[in-house]
This record gives C-alpha cells, sequence and structure tokens, in this order.
C-alpha cells in the first residue's frame, strides 16, 4: 500500500478519479454526483494555466451532502482514492464551505450548474466550475492576505479568470471587481490584489484587464480610456 505523499501535486489524469465512485453502491444509487469547485482544479484541468495543484476544493451537491450517510460515503471514497494513490488525506475537500455562508451554498451551487462550464465529467460524477466571479473574488482576496503561499499562483489563476470573465471584450470595470462580496458582508476587494492582477494581465496578454470606467451622463454609457488614451464607450 502507498505511504500518503502529503507534498504530491496533481495533475491532470491524477484528478480523473471518476471509477473510484463504483466501488461504493451507496454512491451509485445517486450517480453521477455533481461537484462545483474554485481554484486550482479549474487552472490543471480547464484553463491550463498550469500543470499541477496541490488538493480540488469543492462544494457537494446539496441534496447529496444533507444526507449525513452519503456525505460520509463520498470522503470515505475520497480518503481510499488517497491510500491507493498516495495522495494527500485532503486531497479533494471541501475547505470551500468555510468562504461560503450556509444560506448561499445552495444558491452558488445552482448558478454555477447553470453557468454551464465543466471541468470534468465521467460517467459516475461531473465537477462544474464554481461561478467565475466568485472565483475571481476568492483569488483577490487571497492575493491581499499573506499565507505563506507561492503568490505567483493565485496571480496567473486571477489573470485567467479576468480573461474568461473578458471574453475577448471590453476589461472588467475596476468598480465592478471591488464590488464582488458574495457573501454580502460589505467587504470590497483590496486594491493591492487588484492592481496586481491588473499589471500581470497587461504582461501576460498586451492587453487591459481591469480599468476605471466613468459614467458619461451625456450619452448614459459607461467609458474608459484603452491604451492609446482614446475614450471607449460601453
Amino acid at each position: 500500500m502507498p505511504t500518503p505523499r502529503r507534498d504530491r501535486l496533481l495533475t491532470r489524469e491524477d484528478i480523473n478519479q471518476d471509477d473510484a465512485i463504483e466501488a461504493s453502491e451507496l454512491l451509485m444509487s445517486v450517480a453521477p454526483i455533481r461537484f462545483i469547485t474554485i481554484g486550482g482544479m479549474l487552472a490543471v484541468s480547464l484553463f491550463g494555466n498550469r500543470s499541477t495543484t496541490k488538493d480540488i476544493d469543492f462544494l457537494l451537491d446539496p441534496s447529496v451532502d444533507a444526507v449525513d450517510e452519503y456525505r460520509a460515503e463520498v470522503f470515505k471514497v475520497i480518503r481510499g482514492v488517497a491510500r491507493k494513490s498516495g495522495f494527500s488525506n485532503n486531497w479533494m475537500n471541501d475547505e470551500l464551505r468555510i468562504f461560503i455562508g450556509g444560506t448561499k451554498r445552495l444558491n452558488l451551487f445552482l448558478q454555477s450548474v447553470k453557468q454551464g462550464v465543466i471541468a470534468y465529467e465521467g460517467r459516475n460524477m461531473t465537477i462544474y466550475a464554481g461561478r467565475l466571479d466568485f472565483a475571481l473574488e476568492r483569488k483577490l482576496r487571497r492575493l491581499n492576505e499573506k499565507l505563506g503561499r507561492p503568490r505567483e499562483l493565485d496571480l496567473s489563476d486571477a489573470v485567467t479568470l479576468v480573461h474568461w470573465l473578458k471574453r475577448d471584450g471590453h476589461p472588467l470595470s475596476l468598480a465592478y471587481v471591488r464590488s464582488l462580496d458574495e457573501n454580502g458582508l460589505g467587504l470590497p476587494v483590496g486594491d493591492a490584489g487588484i492592481q496586481a492582477t491588473a499589471r500581470e494581465y497587461m504582461a501576460v496578454y498586451g492587453s487591459q484587464g481591469i480599468v476605471e470606467m466613468t459614467w458619461d451622463p451625456l450619452v448614459q454609457r459607461a467609458r474608459y480610456h484603452n491604451l492609446n488614451n482614446e475614450a471607449v464607450f460601453i
């Protein structure tokens, strides 16, 4: 039996553990099981801006999570994969619950499924990207904290999320990004992380990712200045 290697990083191939659910008759009765995820798995399996992640942060389908037997069985399967494959015991975890209030989890889950961005789909489980604006909020807040983790990982993820949210259109409004507050606590996203992301976006893509916009009352439209200092209306 492999000894868990707590420093092992997960590749895209490591993440594909759909078959493990087949060992559980209980979980197969409610399969395919739905999860949502943000962070490292999106970077590895969807965006491709990095090749490994330390772990997979997820929210389990609330209808499954609400049944103690199902929830316990999900984590039993996760621990079994860890033992078999030599992963950290928390290689797949729901610590994301800490960052989203209990009353808001169901809405976040349903909105993420409706968003329709799939990071992984197998016979027995589907992992959806969590709502991308929430994923960006979490990354920007982490960039404003000192967590003893490589800052470049969160910065790369934040830049990629901005690019996906832009969809090759206008840059995101600075005011909009500051206002991201899924939990409704009235705590704006700090400017340090936003400005770092805006600079890195420019370095990576050679275009604007986040800009300050103003409202023009004459034309009743928002505007910003592009790299040529020309006014652009949206």
